[in-house]
């Protein structure tokens, strides 16, 4: 069961996530997390979100930190405030983000990264 787990998650939002990425000029590992994220909790990098903020992608000219910070701050926006109270409990994700971000922890190596009181480190 694990395995398909693995692989459904892979395949339905893993993979295109870090295409979506690749395509669009991203390469830093915390970049990949809030895409990964965006796809596992959105399905995609929703277009709605992206019109509510002026940076550009690095594939079309854009600097990746700017997007990344300009694309967590409008996702956060959107969930604190949306009408949905599920959605609202789910803000933790973005501060998460901007918490790495403000840390400048963009290769992720400064650890441990607090996940919603979890701990994260690399053993």
């Amino acid at each position: 069961m694990q395995r398909v787990q693995d692989e459904f998650f892979d395949e339905g939002y893993f993979q295109p996530a870090m295409r979506w990425a690749s395509d669009n000029g991203f390469s830093q590992a915390l970049s990949a997390l809030v895409n990964y994220d965006s796809f596992i909790h959105s399905g995609s990098i929703p277009g709605f979100l992206r019109k509510l903020f002026p940076a550009k992608t690095p594939a079309n000219g854009g600097k990746e930190q700017d997007w990344i910070a300009q694309y967590v701050a409008a996702r956060d926006n959107w969930l604190r405030n949306h009408s949905n109270e599920l959605l609202r409990r789910t803000v933790y994700r973005t501060e998460c983000f901007n918490r790495e971000i403000q840390r400048g922890n963009w290769d992720l190596s400064q650890l441990p990264i607090d996940a919603h009181g979890i701990k994260v480190s690399g053993t």
